[in-house]
């Protein structure tokens, strides 16, 4: 079974979040995680996806971190483990003290085990963050150092585009706008994945 990851949706009706659902019903699924700028409301998602997380976006509001949060799913600035898969969450509301709250759990030694990947509304810098023809990127420095000390097996978080790259080891995926999912599983002590591309949702 595994975990799907889908950033910015930016679901504009019930009609498309169904859509959405279909496309990903041909994967067996045991989790859905949601990154930044929902569109609708974390309940409406949570009636149509199998175990929905949420990560906030920047154009995200207070009101869709606190449904999430009375959903127990939201993943902003937490350490969670999904489907035996340990994911932490830096959303897009408040970038920064969500690394430092996750780094203070790591540095605690709390957990108990080790952070398998990490999640981020906003690119690291140098990755899939370059604005068009700008030539201006808009990744964040601390978030590569953020994942630099933790050194999970992946990085994902939504972009400018559909990218992949490497930092220090930790393969990172950018999913852009909608355009992709990326499928998780853990098998024994390594994770694996993959990225499917999501081409039907948007235009039926």
């Amino acid at each position: 079974m595994f975990i799907a990851i889908v950033a910015n949706p930016r679901v504009k009706t019930r009609n498309e979040l169904l859509r959405l659902a279909q496309e990903l019903r041909d994967v067996k699924i045991a989790a859905t995680i949601v990154i930044g700028n929902l569109g609708l409301d974390p309940e409406e998602y949570a009636g149509l996806l199998p175990n929905p997380y949420f990560l906030s976006g920047a154009e995200d509001d207070i009101r869709v971190t606190k449904q999430a949060r009375k959903l127990n799913a939201l993943l902003d600035g937490n350490v969670v483990e999904i489907n035996n898969v340990v994911v932490a969450g830096v959303g897009g509301i408040d970038p920064h003290q969500n690394m430092e709250r996750v780094l203070k759990l790591v540095d605690a030694g709390t957990l108990g085990k080790r952070i398998d990947i990490t999640l981020s509304y906003h690119p690291p810098r140098g990755c899939g963050d370059l604005i068009g023809t700008l030539k201006v990127r808009r990744g964040l420095d601390e978030l590569r150092t953020f994942i630099e000390k933790i050194r999970p097996s992946l990085h994902i978080c939504g972009g400018e585009y559909v990218d992949t790259c490497l930092i220090n080891n930790t393969k990172t995926y950018v999913l852009g706008k909608g355009e992709a999912c990326a499928l998780i599983r853990k098998d024994r002590k390594s994770v694996t994945s993959r990225i499917l591309p999501l081409r039907h949702w948007r235009n039926p």
